[in-house]
């Protein structure tokens, strides 16, 4: 008896120690998105806990496409794991099956459940070739009974190509594939016996963004209770490179030394990438690598990537940045060309890199998005007051020492204004340039044609001739006054002129008369000239050629008369002017042109009628706007009205005693 119950006791140690042999693991569950703000707004605590706890943990976080537009790293699986927990929001948590909200009760569900007993033991290893991953491995229960399902997950353990609304930059533990899906694996339990999965899948369908990144999560989960008997990570067999590192031999050196561990037995050798890029064409048999790497002030990632039997291992990543000295600006000075306009020019040592600048306006960066190769660099002021300039040299990611300030104080140069173009001579083609304007901080001018400065010393006076080569061109002047530093003021406004070898002939001629009194004016034409000819009815009637824009004549006797004008330029007379014609009546006195005529009644509001004793000629009747709208040349002394409109009008009688006018209302 004493031996059987040995015995017992002994089996029952066995049996504790067997079942006390894998260390519990919490499962933690998130359902999330990055289109939630709430969600980046938890996840903000969330992720330092579970860092926290990372030894006494497994999570799985499951990427939804909702609130907003979706994030793209939800899957068929996650949503599959969401109609089992039949949610409706996010984000949601899940410790081991359990709903919980805040840090406190997260921990206290961790603490709970790591120092619980694990009611299974998860075993298995992971390995990746290529894109594809083989999943092997077992699942030994320490209870039986049935409706539990075998949930197997691989996570990358860190994404960063599913942010979208939220402002989330970087995610974790993210499920990409769950075999054979969301749903799990049915399975029933016995205590002790080991129930078997293995998967090989080709991860190049899903999301993942580094394949030695991943990481598989196995648990065990009550189908109906949601309890969870254990949660645990594969181990990853997969080889890799140990402890890869990656430094610039020296500052102001593109040499580039990669190092990493002793090989694993059985290592074929290994490659070597830069960005992405295979640099070797044979295997590396060694445990270091030197390269060039290929400009200045950038950071490259390398890779070692292992090959064993064959088949290639993990690739391990350092990255270095390729420092340089970069020598600083000097000679910075700053000066005022024009208006607000300002000019930055610095020099630097001539370097066997290419240099960019940023230029700095008052601490303010003027260039962010546009950096300067040159060293010039042009500013517009705001106002006229002091400016100041500080130059910042970088090369790509590194950025030298800004310059100390150089400072201008910029001064208000009053532009010209007023500003004519005439043709001074049609022999020389010459043109003369006038203009006007305030003088103050102006020590003289710049003339422009067609935006090409002319002048080779600087204009004093507020004229210039300028001589062109074409005739039949047209020339656009300016102006700029210009300040004892060489500062130009803001443009003129422009004068244009285009030079011909044709005398211009007079426009718009005018001609009024007082009985025989004729006064006849015209526009200047646009040329230095000796002044005009005027010619009645064909016959030149000036001796010496007019310098003014009109002329009084003194007609013999009544008549018409038509006027035009010639101009005179280096003694040569140009074409006529289009005629202006007058028809000039003696006429009789104001006292005499109103008892011309009389009109009645006045208000009118049918027939007006006309009085007088003279035979009409013309009768003309005209609205308040000016507007003619009755003319009559027949001796008509009466004018029916009922169809106009009611207000003022103009009636205007002319006889072979001259012309009168009335005014008159309309009812």
């Amino acid at each position: 008896m004493k031996k059987q119950l040995f015995f017992l006791v002994m089996l029952l140690c066995i049996m504790c120690s067997f079942v006390h042999a894998q260390q519990r693991k919490v499962l933690f569950e998130e359902f999330t998105s990055s289109s939630c703000p709430p969600c980046a707004t938890m996840n903000a605590w969330l992720n330092p806990l579970l860092e926290t706890n990372a030894d006494k943990i497994v999570v799985v976080k499951y990427q939804m496409n909702w609130p907003g537009v979706g994030d793209p790293y939800c899957t068929s699986e996650g949503l599959q794991r969401r109609a089992y927990y039949a949610l409706n929001s996010v984000p949601y948590p899940y410790t081991n099956g359990v709903f919980t909200n805040s840090s406190s009760a997260i921990q206290n569900a961790i603490n709970t459940g790591y120092a619980q007993p694990a009611q299974a033991d998860i075993t298995g290893t992971v390995k990746v070739t290529g894109n594809t991953i083989t999943i092997s491995g077992s699942v030994t229960p320490l209870i039986s009974g049935s409706g539990y399902k075998i949930h197997i997950s691989v996570d990358e353990k860190m994404t960063k190509n599913n942010k979208t609304t939220n402002g989330e930059k970087e995610f974790h533990h993210v499920m990409m594939k769950m075999f054979p899906n969301g749903n799990g694996t049915d399975v029933t339990l016995t205590a002790g016996t080991a129930i078997p999965f293995s998967y090989t899948y080709d991860m190049s369908s899903t999301h993942v963004e580094e394949m030695d990144d991943l990481e598989v999560a196995v648990f065990v989960q009550n189908t109906s209770t949601k309890a969870v008997l254990n949660a645990a990570y594969l181990e990853d067999i997969t080889p890799a490179p140990q402890n890869v590192t990656v430094t610039q031999a020296t500052t102001d050196s593109k040499t580039v030394n990669i190092t990493w561990g002793n090989p694993p037995a059985g290592a074929d050798g290994y490659n070597i990438y830069r960005d992405g890029v295979k640099l070797n064409s044979a295997l590396v048999t060694t445990t270091s690598y030197q390269d060039e790497a290929p400009e200045y002030g950038k950071t490259y990632m390398y890779a070692v990537e292992i090959i064993v039997d064959g088949v290639a291992g993990y690739k391990k990543s350092d990255e270095v940045l390729i420092n340089v000295t970069i020598p600083a600006p000097f000679n910075v000075t700053a000066k005022q060309i024009r208006g607000l306009n300002m000019l930055v020019t610095w020099e630097l040592p001539e370097t066997e890199y290419p240099v960019k600048y940023y230029i700095y306006r008052n601490n303010v960066n003027q260039n962010p998005q546009t950096p300067v190769s040159e060293t010039t660099f042009e500013s517009v002021g705001l106002t006229y007051r002091e400016y100041c300039f500080e130059i910042e040299p970088f090369v790509n990611e590194i950025k030298g020492a800004r310059t100390n300030s150089i400072c201008i104080t910029l001064i208000n140069i009053p532009a010209p204004n007023n500003l004519k173009a005439e043709q001074l001579s049609i022999i020389s083609k010459e043109v003369l340039l006038t203009w006007g304007g305030s003088t103050s901080n102006t020590a003289g001018y710049n003339i422009y044609r067609d935006n090409v400065k002319i002048n080779t010393e600087l204009v004093t006076s507020q004229t210039y001739t300028d001589a062109v080569l074409e005739l039949d061109k047209l020339y656009t002047y300016q102006i700029f006054g210009v300040a004892e530093t060489g500062a130009e003021s803001e443009k003129s406004a422009g004068a244009q002129i285009t030079l011909s070898d044709k005398i211009p002939v007079p426009q718009n001629v005018q001609v009024t008369n007082n009985d025989l009194n004729v006064t006849v004016s015209w526009n200047a034409v646009s040329m230095n000239i000796d002044g005009y000819n005027i010619y009645r009815n064909d016959e030149k009637i000036n001796s010496e050629p007019v310098t003014e824009i009109n002329y009084s004549d003194i007609v013999p006797e009544e008549g018409n008369y038509c006027y035009k004008i010639t101009t005179v330029l280096e003694g040569v007379e140009g074409d006529k002017s289009d005629p202006k014609c007058e028809n000039i009546i003696l006429g009789i006195s104001d006292i005499d042109k109103d008892a011309l005529f009389l009109i009645y009644p006045n208000p009118v509001s049918g027939i007006l009628n006309i009085d007088t004793k003279e035979i009409i000629t013309d009768c003309k009747i005209y609205n308040s706007q000016g507007q003619l709208i009755y003319s009559n040349q027949t001796n008509t002394k009466d004018i029916s009205t009922e169809s106009w409109a009611s207000g003022a009008y103009i009636i205007s009688i002319t006889t072979n005693n001259g012309t009168a006018e009335k005014r008159f209302v309309k009812n």
